[in-house]
């Protein structure tokens, strides 16, 4: 049975060569990630790049989506290949061939893909993280390629092991094809209301689930909220994707509807592509399934780091409302002639003087007092809450908004600060403000707490209107020169290293995820193929009836794009729905919509699907009329 395997495989080279390389992506998505990850891990290690490890984890996240698109692709690859191998199977089993040597011939040609596909791929995946490592030690440091061997074995065991078990399925129908039924191809399959019902009813058990699981993350919080949100949006993934025989079609009906409004004189074909789309359910749910994957994590993954860049200079802002910050290298004060120094300059704008102390207070517990200028706060940054500003300054004390609701305080209770009983006369918003406690104003702080008197311990500064921050940045520099002893941080230049750190790991898992969608391309390809194998007397009848090889590409090429928007438009959604739980189980997360990526996945989704339709489309088009009428 070898031997007939091997000679089928060169007998016919595109199907090896297809299914070759949605085995080479896969494996070499998975490699790359696991080399990458290892070189971080080393490089963080030698400390020569030392922020590299926070990559390692959605590395390996990614490597798994990689192998969960590829399960779904080659399974359905494997099917696509017995359907059209249904005529030469049954002449096997009626020159003899037991079921077993059926279903062994199959199991071997997916485990000689499968090896063939995980060398290639392995060696593509040490490739890209070679190249991947070289984009980001040009900012970062030098980062060394490490190919552990576990990691060669860990490809290559996985690469046989998704191909193979992938093909386990298929492997089974083609031992179900009867001697003499070379006749058609096997089935799409379609399951029993009882096993429908027990589908539907699984989907919605684990899509309640995960709804739950994403409502308890968003109200822990913290960082055990985001790890909550990670396993349910897994867990309602899953339900969705059982529930795919019943969401494609409808989504795949009003997207085809949509389109054929818009398509003018060619409704007609957006409406039979339709038609021919939403025939076979669980078909259309497994294609758009592979692409909803790799969109869903794109997105989700986007919205999340869209959202983290506008929470930066939020979360600065709201912990020190300035460009610039002074502190002292050793503990104690800042210098009056220092402040006043740099005040003056003119490269400076406004600015703000912070004390701080622990206090035990009777009312709310030990906390911290901050002494600042409330007003001057508010030129800086925004500052909301309730009551009133200019209370603090004539000796009120100022309270966050969680500790005032904690212990049922309002504008108008006392606290005791100090040893000195203050009237409450402004209630921070903490949105806004960045701190726990209690605010006081300079002159307030410094008259109750004398140790404060040899200066301030933070000095903000904000840049002068019309002056760039790096000319700021430079003047303070060269005024501190006179005392040495005073620490200046660049609160502008850490707002743009954190973006371009975003702009880096998003590009970096973009570009990795990208891999992902050609994937499920491809498996939109295969299905297509299917789908004209399946469809030839179709076919057949409408080219007799006068259907060109023009509108039959159109026709096929419409099926594809259909069927990829609807995979983009419900990984979008979804992706979206768990980016924005997971920015709500984080604290101070501003959430924020994409929507540049959005419409730009749509339009990467519809063309890939039209590319993924040209090679079937050909095959339907040159297809004779009086051949496929002939096919029974």
């Amino acid at each position: 049975m070898f031997g007939i395997t091997m000679a089928r495989l060169r007998a016919h080279p595109r199907r090896l060569v297809l299914t070759t390389v949605v085995v080479v992506l896969s494996v070499g998505f998975t490699a790359g990630t696991l080399i990458l990850a290892d070189s971080l891990n080393q490089a963080a290690s030698l400390q020569e790049m030392p922020d590299a490890k926070h990559l390692e984890v959605p590395l390996l996240m990614l490597g798994a989506v990689a192998l969960i698109v590829a399960a779904f692709v080659i399974a359905n690859t494997f099917r696509i290949l017995v359907a059209q191998r249904t005529r030469e199977l049954a002449l096997l089993r009626t020159v003899g061939a037991t079921r077993r040597q059926v279903r062994t011939g199959v199991l071997v040609e997916a485990a000689v893909v499968g090896a063939l596909g995980s060398a290639a791929g392995l060696a593509l995946g040490a490739v890209s993280a070679a190249g991947i490592g070289r984009a980001l030690s040009a900012d970062h440091g030098s980062m060394p390629l490490v190919v552990s061997a576990s990691t060669v074995v860990a490809s290559m065991l996985v690469g046989m092991l998704v191909t193979v078990g992938s093909a386990v399925a298929p492997a089974a129908a083609a031992t179900r094809v009867a001697p003499l039924a070379a006749v058609r191809a096997v089935p799409d399959g379609v399951d029993s209301p009882g096993a429908r019902r027990r589908q539907t009813g699984v989907g919605l058990t684990l899509i309640a689930v995960g709804v739950a699981g994403l409502g308890l993350g968003v109200s822990v919080g913290l960082g055990a909220g985001i790890v909550v949100v990670v396993f349910a949006a897994a867990v309602c993934f899953l339900g969705i994707l059982l529930l795919g025989p019943r969401i494609v079609p409808p989504m795949l009906r009003i997207t085809g509807a949509l389109a054929g409004r818009a398509a003018g004189r060619g409704r007609s074909t957006v409406e039979l592509a339709t038609a021919n789309s939403v025939r076979h359910p669980r078909r259309a749910a497994a294609t758009s399934a592979a692409l909803m994957i790799g969109v869903t994590m794109v997105i989700g993954f986007v919205t999340v780091a869209e959202s983290a860049r506008a929470s930066v200079g939020v979360v600065l802002d709201a912990r020190v409302p300035a460009d610039f910050v002074l502190s002292p290298v050793e503990p104690g004060g800042l210098s009056d002639e220092a402040i006043r120094a740099v005040d003056d300059l003119p490269e400076t704008g406004a600015s703000v003087e912070l004390y701080t102390a622990i206090v035990d207070t009777g009312e709310v517990g030990t906390v911290e007092v901050l002494g600042t200028d409330l007003q001057r706060w508010a030129q800086i940054a925004q500052l909301d809450g309730d009551g009133n500003i200019a209370d603090i300054a004539a000796g009120d004390v100022a309270i966050d908004g969680g500790t005032a609701d904690e212990f049922g305080l309002g504008v108008g209770d006392t606290v005791t600060v100090f040893g000195q009983e203050l009237p409450i006369g402004y209630i921070v918003d903490t949105r806004t403000m960045y701190h726990t406690g209690l605010v006081l104003a300079p002159a307030t702080f410094r008259a109750l707490a004398p140790e404060a008197a040899s200066g301030p311990e933070y000095f903000a500064v904000d840049t002068a209107d019309g002056v760039s921050p790096s000319r700021a940045h430079a003047a303070i520099e060269e005024t501190l020169q006179a005392w040495p002893d005073i620490m200046l941080r660049n609160h502008v230049e850490a707002k743009e290293r954190l973006n371009r750190g975003l702009d880096q790991t998003v590009s970096v898992v973009v570009a990795i995820l990208g891999v992902a969608v050609i994937i499920a391309v491809i498996g939109i390809a295969n299905t297509l193929s299917l789908s004209v194998h399946e469809r030839r007397r179709e076919i057949g009848v409408l080219r007799a009836v006068g259907l060109t090889k023009a509108q039959t590409m159109r026709l096929l090429g419409v099926e594809a794009v259909l069927t990829a928007l609807v995979g983009a438009l419900t990984g979008v959604t979804v992706g979206v729905g768990f980016a924005y739980a997971a920015v709500l189980s984080m604290e101070r997360m501003i959430f924020v919509v994409p929507w540049g990526y959005v419409a730009l996945t749509f339009v990467v989704a519809g063309a890939l699907g039209a590319v993924a339709a040209l090679g079937p489309a050909r095959r339907a088009a040159r297809m004779s009329p009086v051949v496929a009428l002939a096919t029974e």
